[in-house]
């Protein structure tokens, strides 16, 4: 959607509040001198006159059912003309509804803070800064949240394609990895097993302190291929699922009962799985489409990063078996052997002189006690 088109759709959003102020808004500054008298979206009609605004007054002015419905209506309309309009035009529906939900919020928000002000004005009693201003917020939110979930169910048909484009994607690259992972354990497995089995040969090559390394990696990386395992179990049963409920809608048949698919569902699920399944299900529900599509892109990534782990772990037994054995075979340097030697033959020369030394003054003392005075 171009710069000029925006700027008429916002003259129309801006036109569609101001209308909704001067009709149904304004009128009730007048409420305590003239009057107020104003209708309900269904018809039903609000008069008051000659009371103060407290009480019942007030509490009508801000009920769900006095100006919400109005404010609903006209994002229901905006929203649903911009989305027929930009699917004429081939334009991206995504930019074009992002940006009519810019221009409504801006638009609720001009509504509720003139009632924020009407409101002020009335309590006030021609002193509007003595009391304190209504706060809108939890209103606005609600309001946001409400343009939210009504452009989801606008591009549903999006949401649709990118869901089964994650589910699909995930199911492939999932089934590569679980492949890759099965075979790295079993390789890892064999290798381990030739080492354990051939001890005696291999002895010069691999300590017991590099076998027991080699075990506890083993352990960890099969524990890792388990989870992974389960983790492409669910990315499949998913995709199966994608799978079947695209036949049901290519046959035609509709569901209408969808709350009654999930609850059988969950009926089917282990106690400790079914606390995540619920949670993914009544996203759905709740308008996201494609949750469960999004669940399953982020298992097959985690899968992923599973195996890389279990990649990693091999590659570092691999280099630490290949480093320690390099460290058995290398030769001792020829200096650090003749070192001992010379040194333990200065060392036994020394020993001896000291004991000819010793030998020679003893008798002499001996000598020296027996001779007669």
């Amino acid at each position: 959607m171009t710069a000029g088109d925006h700027l008429v759709l916002e003259q129309f959003v801006d036109e569609a509040a101001r209308n909704i102020i001067r009709k149904l808004v304004d009128p009730w500054l007048y409420m305590e001198d003239q009057g107020v008298r104003v209708k309900r979206i269904d018809g039903s009609e609000i008069a008051y006159s000659g009371i103060k605004f407290e009480g019942s007054p007030r509490e009508v002015f801000w009920s769900s059912d006095f100006i919400n419905p109005y404010l609903r209506a006209m994002v229901d309309d905006f929203i649903s003309r911009a989305s027929k309009t930009a699917r004429q035009e081939g334009r991206d529906v995504g930019i074009v509804l992002h940006d009519v939900g810019g221009m409504l919020t801006s638009g609720v928000r001009r509504v509720l803070e003139r009632m924020a002000d009407i409101d002020q004005r009335l309590r006030g009693k021609g002193f509007p800064q003595s009391v304190q201003p209504r706060s809108i917020e939890q209103l606005l939110l609600g309001f946001n949240g409400y343009i939210a979930a009504r452009i989801k169910v606008e591009h549903g048909a999006e949401l649709m394609h990118a869901r089964t484009i994650m589910i699909q994607a995930s199911a492939k690259a999932s089934s590569l990895v679980d492949t890759y992972s099965t075979w790295l354990m079993a390789g890892l497995a064999a290798f381990v097993a030739v080492l354990i089995s051939n001890q005696e040969k291999v002895a010069k090559l691999v300590t017991p302190e590099m076998l027991t390394s080699s075990l506890v990696i083993l352990f960890i990386v099969v524990a890792i291929g388990i989870v992974q395992k389960a983790v492409a179990v669910m990315v499949a049963a998913s995709a199966a699922g994608e799978n079947v409920g695209r036949d049901v809608a290519e046959r035609g048949e509709a569901v209408a009962g969808f709350s009654i698919v999930i609850r059988e569902i969950l009926a089917g699920t282990l106690p400790p799985i079914r606390w995540f399944m619920r949670r993914r299900l009544l996203r759905v529900l709740r308008g996201d489409i494609a949750a469960d599509g999004k669940s399953t892109y982020q298992f097959a990534q985690a899968q992923t990063v599973l195996a890389i782990v279990q990649m990693l772990l091999v590659a570092f037994l691999i280099g630490k078996l290949a480093w320690g054995s390099w460290l058995l075979q290398a030769p001792k340097p020829a200096s650090a052997e003749a070192a001992p030697s010379k040194g333990g033959t200065q060392s036994s020369e020394m020993k001896s002189a000291t004991s000819a030394t010793t030998k020679a003054q003893v008798p002499a003392v001996e000598t020296s006690r027996v001779q007669p005075k």
